[in-house]
């Protein structure tokens, strides 16, 4: 595995590309970065196809740190927990223990003692809350010089391969790292020191070694080299340090994904072969119970759009232009040559040109998005008009796996998390909890509806809205709707056998808890407010029967 840490000194627009395609042509599968300047916090997958986990403040264009994982090690992610814009941590199941990397951006030294004082207090406090069995690392810029010389106290924290002069913040950097028992992993191979000084001075004069990589000490054998990679080149002033591990990480079992259909295409191929498999089931249909007929007509359904309709997928098209990729290229075999002043110019020049064209290349971007969106409006495709326009104006909105507990303690793995939503799912429709117990009646005996006719649940086959998730079944109601007449035959049979046998199958019984955030703590479970998903199928039944209960009380639908 390798592994590595960046001050990246923002990510403005196009700057992420250029930090992707870096990790990505060096082949590092874990990348901790410093100093994004976005706000907030949580998780997403960018356009690239790179997993994000960031924490940063509410306001933008301060600090920040991230970790950026390539889509293998993204499968292994147990939790995470954005302490602040200055301390994030990871969690990976990995063999033969579970890895822990914690991403920090520390105050630089020209900062007020009490914040780094702060800074350090909070980063003991994460540390302790880590599970101790587990392979820590720890990384990040710590703006702290630890220098070459060590004595007798210091050998297990510091190599020989140090560079500069201890300052004060690398005393409190080396006291942290002998209290907890961790190692300076790039001080401890011999390496060129253009491969040991991690920030140059913007005149190129002053070189320090300021990033770190710690590791606990009885794995320091897992870490089989250290160093910064001059080669990799984002606009910053800091160099991307790397380190190779002979540690192995193990896919988290997951859920097989829903398949996506492309519901726009459902070609004439899928309602005769829909309709012909429907045909064969009506003639056995009749010894069938509620369960066994709602299977088989959910598996003629799903196993058709498989065969016959294409799944979406989506396309992001890069709107960075190849003549600005390649400006970046040159840049990067630029710093290769080396430092001198000439080329230091050359440097700013290339600089000055990609921010400039990556601005140009963002605006017509947006002029040709609007260009679509008025030719959608022209040709009458409102939904394809409405879809572009969301895809120009929404804001960004991160996912958030971090709740807490009862107790106010927060949770951060997705096996906790799921417990806690079902304790709190469970404790919100609890009857034994009720107050009001004692005022249920009991039910009255009313003459029995006849059972419904292929008249009505043709009606509630049609009334079902497009474009809507689907339960737990997977069927969206346009499949259904593509079947026809057949379809409607299929489902008023299985509605007349629910109607007699008052038995409902097993999947029209199951109901998908999604939670969505409110404004606020996305923390607290009280901030959220969910939705329930039932599948398209029992809202068939589901409206026949309000229906008839509306007529009884004298109500219109």
């Amino acid at each position: 595995m390798r592994i590595g840490t960046w001050n990246v000194r923002s990510l403005y627009e196009g700057k992420l590309k250029v930090v992707c395609d870096e990790i990505e042509r060096l082949n590092i599968q874990i990348l901790g970065i410093c100093e994004h300047r976005w706000s907030g916090k949580g998780h997403f997958i960018n356009e690239y196809g790179s997993f994000f986990v960031y924490s940063g403040r509410d306001v933008r264009g301060q600090s920040g740190v991230a970790f950026c994982l390539d889509k293998t090690t993204a499968k292994a992610i147990m939790g995470y927990n954005p302490v602040s814009d200055r301390i994030l941590t990871i969690r990976l199941k990995g063999r033969p223990k579970n890895i822990t990397f914690m991403q920090v951006y520390a105050p630089t030294s020209t900062a007020e003692e009490g914040e780094i004082e702060d800074f350090y207090a909070i980063l003991q406090d994460t540390l302790n809350k880590i599970d101790q069995n587990d392979i820590i690392i720890i990384m990040g810029d710590f703006n702290a010089k630890v220098g070459t010389g060590r004595d007798e106290n210091e050998r297990h924290v510091l190599g020989k391969f140090g560079l500069g002069n201890r300052n004060e913040t690398g005393e409190k950097l080396i006291e942290f790292c002998i209290e907890n028992e961790l190692t300076i992993a790039n001080t401890l191979y011999k390496q060129h020191p253009r491969r040991l000084f991690t920030w140059t001075s913007p005149d190129g004069v002053t070189k320090n070694q300021i990033d770190y990589i710690l590791i606990q000490r009885r794995w320091r054998s897992s870490i089989t080299s250290a160093k910064t990679l001059r080669s990799a080149d984002c606009d910053t002033d800091h160099q991307l340090l790397e380190a190779d591990l002979k540690l192995k990480l193990k896919k988290l079992t997951r859920g097989p994904r829903p398949f996506r259909f492309d519901l726009t295409k459902i070609p004439d191929a899928y309602n005769v072969e829909v309709k012909n498999r429907f045909e064969v089931l009506m003639s056995v249909q009749e010894e069938m119970t509620p369960d066994e007929l709602a299977v088989q007509a959910r598996d003629i359904l799903i196993t058709a759009a498989k065969d016959l309709i294409p799944t979406r997928t989506k396309q992001h098209k890069p709107w960075i232009t190849p003549y600005t990729l390649e400006l970046i290229k040159q840049r990067r075999e630029l710093k290769k040559k080396g430092e001198t002043n000439d080329s230091r110019m050359k440097y700013k020049f290339f600089t000055r040109e990609i921010r400039k064209y990556t601005r140009k290349d963002k605006n017509q971007y947006v002029q040709d998005c609007c260009i679509k969106i008025e030719q959608h409006h022209k040709n009458g495709r409102d939904y394809e008009m409405f879809k572009e326009m969301k895809l120009l104006t929404r804001n960004f909105q991160p996912q958030l796996n971090v709740i807490c507990d009862r107790l106010g303690n927060t949770l951060t793995e997705s096996r906790q998390i799921l417990g806690r939503w079902q304790e709190y799912c469970s404790g919100m429709y609890d009857m034994n909890d009720s107050e009001d117990m004692n005022d249920i009646h009991e039910p009255v005996t009313v003459e029995a509806e006849p059972e419904p006719s292929l008249d009505e649940i043709s009606w509630a086959i049609r009334s079902l809205k497009n474009g809507k998730s689907p339960g737990c079944d997977e069927i969206p109601a346009e499949l259904i709707k593509a079947g026809g007449e057949e379809s409607i035959k299929i489902y008023h049979a299985l509605c007349e056998k629910i109607w007699k046998y008052g038995i409902w199958p097993k999947d029209w019984k199951r109901t998908i808890f999604i939670p969505i955030p409110k404004k606020g703590d996305l923390k607290l479970c009280t901030n959220y407010r969910t939705i329930a998903l039932i599948s398209h199928a029992s809202k068939i039944l589901l409206k026949i029967i309000m229906r008839k209960t509306a007529k009884e009380n004298g109500r219109r639908d």
